[in-house]
């Protein structure tokens, strides 16, 4: 869809489709973004750490990242492990249905999902999700950064912004 609506724009902006912990590109930037939480879907500590050392090569020196990730302590003390959400527009409902479980001592969540699509009082999709996550502590993630750090010799490139939101 990006693609298409950029062309349809006329702009020339290249796309890559890449896991995080592989992309190579000969290019630094100024700033890079990672958002809704995809992050959070390295589980294991080398794609972790692949993925930190990319972020840092392809970030100009004095560049920024703005990366979201769940929180370590605002996810363990007030995460629903069962949430029901159910919402109406327009005639057509949306009920969602989430299931979790924590395991603390690996900072993973595996979550199900089961959306339910209605309209006019008649289901017309339905579909599941899965998704398997980790969640990271802030002291946990600036003691990765460093590691990246001093292992590349590049300054410090990244900042660390810490806001309460809710999970």
């Amino acid at each position: 869809i990006a693609q298409k609506n950029a062309q349809e724009a006329g702009l020339k902006i290249p796309f890559f489709v890449s896991p995080m912990q592989e992309f190579k590109i000969r290019k630094q930037y100024q700033a890079l973004i990672c958002m809704f939480a995809a992050f959070d879907y390295l589980i294991l500590e080398r794609d972790i750490m692949n993925t930190l050392e990319n972020i840092n090569k392809l970030l100009k020196p004095g560049g920024l990242i703005l990366m979201d990730f769940w929180n370590k302590e605002k996810f363990e003390n007030s995460f629903e492990t069962f949430r029901v959400k159910d919402t109406e527009n327009n005639g057509t409902r949306i009920i969602r249905i989430s299931e979790s479980t924590i395991y603390k001592e690996k900072r993973i969540l595996e979550m199900s999902i089961k959306s339910l699509v209605l309209r006019e009082k008649l289901l017309i999709d339905e579909f599941d999700e899965n998704h398997r996550m980790r969640y990271f502590g802030i002291d946990e993630m600036k003691e990765m950064t460093a590691r990246v750090r001093q292992k590349s010799d590049l300054k410090e490139k990244i900042s660390y912004y810490q806001e309460r939101l809710p999970v």
